[in-house]
């Protein structure tokens, strides 16, 4: 499975615009829209299971900040902040929640030899 096309909503692009061509940054709404995008962007893959896309999303979502144009550490620091958003999903949300095995070492790390995670 997989695909060519995602969709996200406008206030989504809308921050993702702001980041990469006016490199204007909010940092709750730019960490989510790379969230969100990066996540998409794990299904185009064909990854189904919407935990699993999350976590490597969080784990993607630092190097795609970077090509957006914010440092490694801000886009690290937004991530984290995402992975401890979604360790606080409850109700119909938490099968997006991130597995035991997303962290660091953990059988989901897309960069085991890394010492940092996401």
């Amino acid at each position: 499975m997989g695909g060519t096309r995602a969709y996200l909503t406008p206030e989504r692009c809308y921050d993702l615009y702001r980041l990469a061509f006016r490199h204007d940054v909010v940092f709750s709404r730019t960490a989510r829209a790379l969230d969100v995008l990066a996540h998409e962007s794990w299904h185009l893959r064909g990854v189904r299971n919407e935990a699993r896309t999350e976590c490597y999303a969080l784990q993607s979502g630092v190097k795609l900040g970077e090509r957006l144009g914010v440092s490694a550490q801000t886009a690290a620091r937004m991530m984290r902040a995402q992975l401890i958003e979604n360790s606080l999903l409850i109700g119909g949300d938490s099968e997006y929640r991130v597995p035991p095995e997303c962290r660091e070492g953990g059988a989901l790390d897309l960069a085991p030899r890394r010492m940092t995670f996401p």
